[in-house]
Formats: structure tokens, sequence, C-alpha cells
């Protein structure tokens, strides 16, 4: 018997050949030729698919038609790939000159926008060398804004400075209610803003205690949130139920007046429910106000929304809240804290810790706050401590001079550059044991009037052994790190 195919069937295995042909062929061509080939060699755009080293530039963001000198520095300080043949390239017609290497991880420039450039966040590319055949080494994001940074007071420096306290329990009932009160703690903020720029704040939250083994920043309620309990004891609180209960009562012996075929009592009743119906429910009305509806009106005035703005050069009042179930405070909690010396020891077995002002303020820990500053795309990060006042922004340095010291050095002069340096404590540190070097001291230690330029003398004892060392620079505003490395005196070895 011969087996032969159809001249269907014969057709149906060529289409699906040639499908197979297209699938395994088509994606291989499409790589070759597509936008992302090594045929399109643009400055303008960084290649996808390799990961390049993040540089911070400061000042991050300018407006057309001027010039700015910038710093930029490595966000990874193990990265020290600048040199001096480091060359920037910047797109939207940005001009790059003075290009000065200030260390191995930093550079500064003076780059000029443009009164054409469009506005936008551009990105600004760092290269081994100048010229064909040079290799990207690094990328920083530079904002190009409509408006610039705006005048702040004489003297000081851009910032964003935050109060707030805990409002006590009676004060939170007077205005948004027993239902508030119950369940949440009020806080009020005071946020002054003296930035250069608008500042829209996004949330608050508090950083709690180490103790309560919490890691995350807890956010405080939403508006639309608290707003909601309120509403729900508009409708289903006591006041809300009593008054239902008597209305209820008046339709139900208005309803049954009928039944009654007596002339006196059918007369008494309907007397009854008029006296119910109108009397009662009024006279009850006007001593028992429904207050919600001011509450409501305070929670909308006084609460933080999305979105609110502040302007620069100025201030706001407002409020927060926390759910107390997050804090979950006992009445006797802090009865045996000691370090907690507000009372004496027979006051303190009276308190209801659960609604002290300031145990709770104590249990809450730091305040997180988060915004936005108008037409200036990074983020803005304030954290205010329990006492207030004017937040310190953190350090930052661009490397360290020399780099190397001797065993046995004497108050040799150290120069750090960098920003924020202002109160600074050095700690040198080894990095094998994380403990501090007994004998690396630094004295003499001052910054300049900008806050930029740190200067110290650093003394070695002979027995401190040659290697890198981590030198921690803590300001009140933070710390950062740099390394110093020792070297043996010659002959030593």
């Amino acid at each position: 018997m011969t087996n032969s195919f159809s001249p269907y069937r014969i057709l149906i295995y060529r289409i699906t050949s040639l499908l197979l042909l297209i699938n395994f062929t088509l994606p291989a061509v499409a790589r070759d030729f597509g936008p992302g080939s090594s045929e399109v060699t643009s400055e303008s755009s960084v290649t996808q698919n390799k990961a390049y080293s993040v540089y911070d530039i400061s000042p991050p963001s300018g407006i057309p038609g001027r010039a700015y000198p910038v710093n930029i520095i490595s966000r990874d300080p193990s990265k020290k790939q600048i040199t001096a043949q480091t060359s920037i390239f910047a797109p939207a017609g940005i001009n790059v000159s003075d290009v000065t290497m200030i260390a191995d991880n930093g550079l500064s420039a003076t780059i000029t926008i443009p009164d054409d450039a469009p506005l936008g966040r551009v990105q600004i590319v760092l290269k081994d060398k100048a010229g064909a055949g040079a290799t990207i080494i690094g990328v920083a994001d530079f904002d190009i804004t409509s408006v610039p940074q705006g005048a702040i007071p004489p003297g000081l420096d851009p910032e964003v400075d935050v109060m707030w306290t805990v409002m006590a329990k009676d004060v939170v009932h007077h205005n948004f209610g027993s239902k508030i009160a119950k369940h949440y703690y009020g806080i009020q903020l005071s946020i002054g803003n003296n930035s250069g720029f608008d500042l829209q704040i996004a949330s608050v939250g508090f950083r709690l205690p180490a103790n309560t083994n919490i890691k995350n920043t807890v956010p405080t309620n939403s508006y639309r949130a608290t707003r909601g309990t309120l509403e729900r004891e508009q409708e289903i609180g006591t006041r809300a139920k009593v008054f239902a209960s008597l209305r209820t009562a008046g339709l139900l012996l208005t309803g049954f007046l009928p039944f009654w075929h007596a002339l006196g009592p059918s007369a008494n009743a309907a007397r009854f429910g008029d006296i119910l119906n109108g009397p009662v429910i009024t006279g009850a009305g006007l001593i028992f106000p429904d207050t919600t509806i001011r509450q409501m009106t305070r929670l909308d005035d006084q609460t933080l929304r999305d979105g609110l703005i502040i302007k620069n050069n100025s201030q706001v009042r407002t409020t927060v809240f926390i759910p107390k179930q997050l804090l979950d405070i006992a009445k006797n909690e802090g009865v045996n804290d000691n370090t907690f010396k507000r009372y004496n020891a027979e006051r303190k077995k009276m308190v209801d810790y659960r609604n002290d002002p300031q145990y709770v303020n104590l249990r809450l820990g730091d305040l997180v706050l988060i915004g936005q500053a108008i037409k200036y795309l990074n983020r803005v990060q304030v954290i205010s401590t329990s006492e207030g006042g004017p937040i310190a922004p953190p350090p930052t340095v661009v490397g360290i001079n020399p780099q190397t010291i001797q065993q046995g050095a004497k108050t040799v002069d150290l120069t750090i550059p960098g920003s924020h340096l202002d109160n600074t404590v050095l700690t040198p540190i080894d990095p094998d044991t994380n403990t501090r070097v007994s004998g690396i001291e630094f004295t003499d230690t001052a910054t300049d009037a900008t806050g930029h330029i740190l200067r110290t003398k650093v003394s070695v004892e002979d027995a401190v052994p040659p290697k890198k060392y981590i030198i921690v620079i803590s300001t009140p505003g933070g710390s950062v790190e740099t390394t110093l490395e020792v070297i043996a005196k010659p002959g030593s070895e």
C-alpha cells in the first residue's frame, strides 16, 4: 500500500515550516537593526542595558540663561573613577567649561544653560577622557526649572524647620469630639520654610524608638480616614441613637392611636404623642446640640491635607492624627521608668500614661516630614527631634587631602572639602574591628565661614598598623565617612 499525502496536507506543512522559520529569525534581525543596535551611537541616550555609576550634582537645578558652578560627586565613595582627563558631556545645548578634578570621586565645573533649553530633567554624562573612544563612567541628573531659587533671610542657610507637640486629650475632645479623642492622638505641627522654593508637603510620619522593634517610618492617619471616624459618630453615636429612638417612639405611638377606642385614653395618648414628637425632641436638641457639624468644620480647617503648599519664607500650623492602638501604651506603663523624672514617686502612680502628652511625645520618637519643592524635582526629607527647632542638613564630603599619612606623624595639616561641615567631630575607626583607633588623634578642627572646608591637624603614633582607616565625620545634621591611609615609615618594614 503506497503512502501519499493530499495536496491540502502538503500546503499546511509548508505554511507551518515557514512560520517556524520566521519565528526564529525575526528576533535576531530586530536585535541587529532595532533602536538598541550597535549602529546607534547618539551621545544623548545612555545605553539602557548597562548600569553606570550614579553621581550627585550640586546645585541640582538651574534656570535657562544662567551659568552655575557645580560639584559632581560619586554617590558611592568607593567608586574612584575621576582623573585629570575626565570630561563631561551635557545635552540640551548646555555648555560645560572649567572642568577640574577635586578628588578621585568628584570634580567641579561650570555649566551654562542656554535660553532656549527645554524644561525638565537632563542627564549629565561623565567620560574617562575627551574625544573618540571615550568610555562612560557615570551619570548625574540635573533639573532645568522655570523659576530660580527664591530669596531667604540674610545670614541663613536654606532650611525647613519643624516644631511639634502632642495635644492634651481634653483639647482634642473639645475641638474634634469624644470619638477622635478616644481613638487618636492629635499632634500640632508648625512648619517654617526658608528653602528658597515653595514646598509641597507629601506626608508626615514618625520614626519610633528602637525598643519598639518597628523599623519602618510610621505614617500618620489620613484626613479621610480620620473624618470617617467622626462621620460614624454623627450617624450612629450615642446622641444619634437617643434621638433616633425618641423619633421612632413618637412615630409608633402615632401609628397605634386608632387602637384606643375609649375617648379618654385615646385623647391622652394623642396628647402624649404630640408632646413627644414636638416639645420633648425639640427641647432635647437644645440641651444636647449636635456638635459633630462644627467638629467636622474644625477638622477640615486644621488637619493636614494631601498637597499642602508652604510658600517660601512663610510658616503654617496644621494638625495630624495617629491611632492610639499603634503605640499601645498601658495605663501604668511609665511607673517604673526611672528615666522619666517629670513626677515624684507618688505622683507617677496616679498618672494615666495613655493620655499624658509628654510621655506620648517620648514614645513617638522623631518626626519625619517628606515634601517636594515646587519646580524642583528632587524630594526633600526633613527629620525633627522632639525638641523642635531648625533642621541641620546632613554633611557631604568630596575627598581628603592628603589621602595618606606616615606612622609617627605629628600635627600634619589635613583638609576635607564638602558642605555643611560646621561643628564637626572626627572619629577614626578600624574597619576590621569597627572600634575607635586610639593612636590617631585630631586637633584644632575648624571649618571656614561657609561650612565647605574643614581643616584639622592629625597625629599618628608609631604603633598604629599601616592600612586604610575609616574617618567618621559627625555633625548635628548626621554623619558621613571617608578614608585615611596610614603608611609605614621608611625603613620600618
